[in-house]
């Protein structure tokens, strides 16, 4: 068996470095250096580069299996790395706060990123998720305020809290048919997210998973869904038109809080229960179909001038959509 070989920085080759001088951002003359990996290294360990501002370029070797945690956290002047194929881990936090890392290449085989792998690399535009992958973890590419083009592999089930939070400059976004679960703001503040496709199968959204979207206009519910949790598309300001599933039992609180745009919405006979303020502040909702026998909570959840002007339409207690 093939012996493995870590690899960390208490001990680094100086001849492994090279540098360069250059003009920074300020226009001050900086050193700035490219790290060259020995061969036959197996493992980059955790925190290895951590906060090393001079670093802008590293290769790494052929038969790299894994990269640690925090291994090129805060790494800011970070340009270029290349990620080997064989590679099969990256762990928490690997990338995060790379500022100036544009391009990164996945390799196939990957299988496991860490929680917060990539958060907060805002110059990344474009990043290939492998096939084979079946989670994106917490924060993972939270904060990457210039990412626009996400491909997700056929083999993913769940999406973590916050995966894709604050991406403003995201457009849109496939989700695969497999997706099971959209945890809980994963593309909260998504401000420039127009279209999103919900596969069928899917059976979890969690609380403000898409809040504070404002550039969603027209959402379809799968059939498989039944329950909306809080907030899940609260503060989407111009969201204008809801299609929910014909078996749809639960609206959670503040589902769709300060929805400014929406005017009408159907709600299925399936549905028995509305929490608080689940459209709260939706001003402009002026047309509502509900099954009779919600009628009682579903004033509630309205001010009395609003319900009184609003336009009812009341549909059998065993009607679907």
């Amino acid at each position: 068996m093939d012996e493995e070989k870590f690899f960390n920085t208490e001990n680094d080759d100086p001849k492994s470095f090279y540098s360069g001088n250059k003009r920074n951002a300020t226009g001050e003359l900086a050193t700035y250096e490219t790290f060259v990996v020995d061969e036959g290294t197996t493992e980059i360990e955790e925190y290895a580069f951590q906060g090393r501002d001079t670093l802008e370029r590293v290769i790494l070797p052929e038969g790299l299996k894994k990269i640690g945690d925090s291994a090129f956290a805060f790494c800011e002047n970070l340009r270029e790395i290349n990620l080997p194929e064989g590679l099969n881990s990256i762990g928490d936090s690997a990338f995060m706060f790379c500022e100036s890392l544009r391009e990164i290449i996945l390799p196939e085989g990957l299988n496991s990123i860490g929680d917060s792998a990539f958060m907060h690399c805002e110059s990344l535009r474009e990043i290939i998720l492998p096939e084979g992958l079946d989670s994106i973890g917490l924060n993972m590419f939270a904060g990457c305020r210039n990412l626009r083009e996400v491909t997700l592999p056929e083999s993913l089930v769940t999406l973590g809290k916050c995966a894709f939070a604050e991406c403003e400059s995201l457009r849109k976004i496939i989700l695969p048919e497999g997706l099971v679960s959209i945890d809980s703001g994963a593309f909260q503040r998504c401000a420039g997210l127009k279209k999103i496709n919900l596969p069928e199968g899917l059976v979890s959204i969690g609380d403000g998973a898409f809040q504070y979207c404002d550039g969603l206009t027209k959402v379809t519910l799968p059939e498989s869904l039944t329950v909306l949790d809080d907030g899940v598309f609260g503060d989407c300001d111009n969201l204008s038109e809801v299609h929910l599933p014909s078996g749809l039992k639960m609206i959670g609180d503040g589902t769709f809080q300060r929805c400014h745009s929406l005017t009408e919405i159907s709600l299925p006979a399936s549905v028995v229960s509305i929490h608080e303020d689940a459209f709260y502040e939706c001003v402009n909702l002026k047309k509502i179909t509900y099954a009779k026998r919600i009628e009682k909570v579903l004033k509630k959840r309205f001010s009395a001038e609003q319900w009184d002007a609003m336009k009812k339409i009341v549909i059998d207690d065993e009607r679907t959509n």
